[in-house]
This record gives structure tokens, sequence and C-alpha cells, in this order.
């Protein structure tokens, strides 16, 4: 921990100069990036275990700074006029407070081994998917430190889930990933106690279809792309412990990768969690309706049926409509992660960003030739969308587990 003072630096492209410091991380390496207000050219600045630093787009310079940047990896940089007395550590200490503080540095600590261990993550991760179940369990065992076993498939998925538990903790709390599991298994024990029949058919036609597998492999290359991009939501992660921190009136901004390194993380966690939601919906329609391919009736304006006819039906539709099927669900889904308009903008590469101000500018509308109507989103802000819509995907990855165990009598 502590800062490297830099004093005054010189953007390489342009000969914009401004001063800068390194708040650090507890990362071993770490390579931060900065683009020139000026011009948006990318410098970059690498710490190594020892605390060495290289910069690469910027040299050192005797002029007088025309501002100031202060960056580090784990929480929210801001810019100034000039160099503030307050570094990003400090002023996150008196934004989140001390435990909240503490909290993050707990989180950051988890991360930081994540890190460290990301290519062995993703083999294991890999292992699973490919059924190999053997490497799979030596790898996972060895991981939680518990005894290495042969595996079935069943069992494969649910030493999966066990390791899910621990590697995504700095995402999502263990203590409310377990409170989600209580109310699945809470409300899967209120339909059995009504009709064990109509449960059944449920989770007969979900897993033997393979819905189930496949949804939960899907999700497995999610986990894989979220892990290895981790460090660009350190500070977003942090945004978790700040109450309105959208009222400040300087910007948020971040000091690792652009919006490029993980444009594409959005659209594909809504296209799974698109999918899942047909477990969600299945058991809400056992709940309301004892059965799950019957939907609330919906009419019209022209007194038009307008629900799906079958559960079946009821996956081909598009994110947005699905959550507009369940009825006064059981489990509280926000509207704001189907996103529609951010999703297919950043689907279809309708969007420019801006480096020297982290502005992401998106048009949602199909205007012909034209592009005339644009939304504006941070950085920092798509990746608190992506987080949040990570964390409801994550619950309902554990929902699709405890289904498949129910299928099987294992729960």
């Amino acid at each position: 921990m502590g800062n490297l003072n830099l004093g005054t630096i010189e953007c390489q492209e342009c000969e914009n100069t401004f001063s800068c410091r390194i708040g650090l991380s507890n990362r071993s390496e770490q390579e931060l990036n900065l683009s020139c207000k000026e011009c948006g050219a990318i410098s970059t600045f690498h710490v190594s275990e020892m605390q060495k630093l290289s910069m690469t787009g910027v040299k050192k310079s005797i002029k007088e700074p025309s501002y100031h940047i202060d960056l580090h990896l784990d929480f929210p940089v801001f810019e100034h006029d000039t160099h503030p007395l307050i570094s990003p550590f400090m002023m996150s200490h008196i934004m989140g407070g001390e435990l909240n503080t503490s909290k993050h540095a707990h989180d950051m600590h988890l991360l930081n081994s994540i890190s460290d261990n990301i290519v062995d993550i993703k083999n294991t991760l890999g292992f699973y998917l490919k059924k190999k179940h053997k490497p799979f369990s030596r790898k996972v065992s060895s991981y939680l430190n518990i005894e290495e076993n042969s595996l079935d498939n069943i069992q494969a998925e649910m030493l999966l889930f066990k390791y899910l538990f621990e590697i995504i903790e700095p995402f999502n709390s263990q203590e409310l990933t377990n409170t989600s599991i209580d109310l699945f298994l809470n409300k899967i024990k209120e339909i059995e106690k009504v009709s064990s029949t109509a449960l059944k058919s449920f989770t007969d036609e979900v897993s033997n279809s393979k819905f189930t597998e496949h949804s939960i492999n899907d999700a497995v290359k999610i986990y894989q792309k979220i892990l290895s991009k981790e460090v660009i939501f350190r500070p977003s992660l942090f945004l978790d412990h700040v109450d309105k921190y959208e009222d400040e009136k300087l910007p948020f901004l971040l000091s690792t990768k652009d919006f490029e390194y993980i444009s594409d993380l959005f659209k594909d966690i809504s296209e799974v969690l698109s999918r899942q939601l047909v477990t969600v919906a299945g058991l809400n329609n056992l709940l309301k309706r004892n059965d799950h391919n019957k939907f609330e009736v919906t009419l019209s304006a022209k007194n038009k049926n307008l629900e799906p006819k079958s559960l079946k039906a009821y996956a081909d539709l598009d994110f947005g409509r699905k959550l507009s099927f369940i009825d006064s669900s059981w489990l509280k889904i926000s509207s704001d992660i189907a996103d529609n308009q951010l999703r297919n903008s950043t689907a279809h590469y309708k969007w420019e960003y801006d480096p020297s101000n982290q502005v992401i500018k998106y048009y949602p509308k199909k205007e012909g030739l034209n592009r005339t109507v644009s939304k504006e989103l941070l950085l920092i802000d798509y990746c608190k969308k992506v987080i949040e819509s990570f964390r409801v995907f994550h619950e309902i990855n554990f929902l699709l587990h405890m289904v498949n165990l129910k299928s099987l009598n294992k729960i």
C-alpha cells in the first residue's frame, strides 16, 4: 500500500502535461492505464511486485502541469485542477467509512487470489464443461481442501456449485447466496406440499430436455469471462458501500481497461439470464396456478390473449417481455437488468466511447441512415450494471441447480 507520486509527466503524442499519483493496490502486478485528456492517446503504468514502475506513452517533464489525475486499481479516482492532499484511498475511506473500506479490502484480497490463479480457475471450469470429471475433481478438491472422489454427472454439478460458492464471493457474498438458496428450497417445498405431481412434471420437463444442463454450462462460460476481467470491476464493487454516490460533483473514473474490454459482457449475461428466467417463470406459475405452463391471462386492447401458451413458448420470448409475464414474482428482479436498449446497442456495435472522460454514448433506436438519438453512460456505471445483472444471474444459476437436484430426488 501507499502512493507513488510521479510529479509532472508529459504525453508523448501531444505534449500535454499533468501531474499524476498512483495509489498502490496489494495486487502483485499492477497495470494502470490513462487516456490523455487532450488527444486521447493511451499511456500505461506498470508497477511490479517490488514497486518498480515502468511507463509507456508518457515521460517525465519539468513543465508546469495543466491538471492532476490520480490512479488506483481498487478505488474510483477523480481528475483535479491541482494536486489534492487527499489520496483515492483516503477519499474512499471518507465516503465509505472504516467498516466498509475494510469489507472492500477483504474482497480485494480475494480478487488478488483469483487474479493469481486465473489460469487454474479457467482450466478447472473448462474441465467441467468438457465432462473431464477426474481432473475437475482433482482441481476443485485441492482448492477446497476436501477429499477427491470419482464423480458422475450430478456429483460433478454439486461439486461445481461448491466451487462457485467460494470463488464468486467478492461479487456476491456467501451470506446472500445462502439466503437465496434457502428461499429456493422453501418455494420448492411449498409447491410440493400443494402438488408433488405438478412439481415433478415441471422438473422432469426442464431437466429431461437438458434445459437446466445447457443453461448451467452457458453460465460457466460467463463465470470464466467475468473472473478473467475482474480488475475493471474493483472500483464499482467499492461503490456498493457508498450511499448516493451519484450526488458527487466529480465523475468517478477507472484507472484500468476501457469499455471495449467488457463491451460484450452485459449482452452476454443478459442472453443467459433471459434463458434462466424460464425456471423462475415455471415456479411462479406453479405457486400461483399449480401448472408450470399456465401464465396469468393478459388481454390486448382488442381482447386478444397475449400470454404464452406454455413454458416452451415463453422460452422463445425476448428478455423484456419475459419479465412482464412473471406476475408478482416470488423472486424480486429489477426491470433495470433487462435494459434492452443498452443490450441491443452493444450487441449491434452502435456505440462510441471517449476514453478521455470515459463516457459511453450508445444509440438505442432504429433510425435508418441517421444516428441522432443517443444515451450516455459513464464506464463505471456500465460496470455497475454488469455486476447487478451478474448477481441476479448467479442467484438464478443456483436455482437451476436446485431444480436439477429435485428432479433426481437429491433434495
